[in-house]
């Protein structure tokens, strides 16, 4: 954030909360970290100690007062890891939004599996089968939280794993009504790479801070589709696309409406 704009932002003006949620390897940290080159922001990405544990949060009191006491207009979090309380989160500030961001499952599978390595994708899949997904709590109802554990069942590689993964928190969003909700804008990955410059004057738009052009550099289409699809599970396969689908619904509906406030 510019010094010059901070030195001279009125105090006690407004400052909004903003929480960057998803499924890892979705393009998260391409939002943030572009995002980020507003004068307008202040960034906490999910490494940083003063907000982030273990890449969660420390608590909702931090977050609360970091908003409050920052002279930027946005104060941006990233704890995508704990993309299951964002009801929590909306529930908690008023002024808060959420940009969700989505990508293809083969790109985020095949991403998944080379990033982290195949035994933990695995370990995880496995400690979420043996413990029925109970520590998402809330944010999924007992039928999905069933179905969630046929799919685990199920499955036979890494990256059926990864695409356990990809699945349940993209779930979230209609689990917990994200879609529905004007303070959650959703972002595909996709449309943000292949048409930049509409994407982040959308985000921009949304935060409520200018865009610049700056947002832009860095960014390619190259990423797409680039390796070959990862082999699934029959069911595990169906479902991605079946969620995948949702998805596309969802943030088509949302453009036909405009942004949201």
């Amino acid at each position: 954030m510019s010094p010059v704009y901070q030195a001279t932002r009125p105090s006690g003006a407004l400052v909004r909360p903003i929480f960057i949620l998803g499924c890892g390897r979705s393009g998260t940290d391409l939002v943030a970290e572009h995002l980020n080159r507003s004068f307008q922001i202040k960034l906490y990405n999910e490494s940083d100690p003063a907000v982030f544990v273990n890449w969660r949060l420390i608590g909702l009191d931090v977050v609360e007062s970091l908003t409050a006491n920052s002279r930027s207009d946005v104060v941006l979090f990233k704890p995508i890891v704990e993309t299951y309380r964002a009801r929590e989160l909306l529930d908690q500030f008023a002024d808060g939004k959420v940009l969700f961001v989505f990508r293809h499952y083969n790109d985020v599978i095949t991403s998944s599996v080379r990033f982290y390595g195949d035994k933990t994708i695995r370990r995880r899949a496995e400690k979420w089968r043996k413990s029925g997904f109970s520590v998402f709590l809330r944010a999924l109802p007992e039928p999905v939280k069933g179905d969630m554990l046929e799919l685990a069942n199920a499955r036979q590689s890494a990256y059926d794993d990864a695409a356990i993964h990809w699945i349940l928190y993209n779930s979230f969003a209609f689990t917990l009504g994200l879609c529905s909700d004007s303070r959650v804008l959703l972002v595909n990955y996709e449309r943000l790479v292949q048409e930049p410059r509409e994407a982040f004057q959308r985000l921009s738009r949304s935060s409520g801070v200018k865009f610049s052009p700056r947002m832009l550099e860095g960014v390619f289409a190259t990423s797409v589709r680039k390796p070959a699809p990862p082999r699934l599970s029959a069911g595990i396969g169906a479902e991605c696309e079946r969620i995948w689908g949702k998805m596309q619904k969802a943030y088509d509906r949302q453009l036909s409406i405009g942004d949201s406030g």
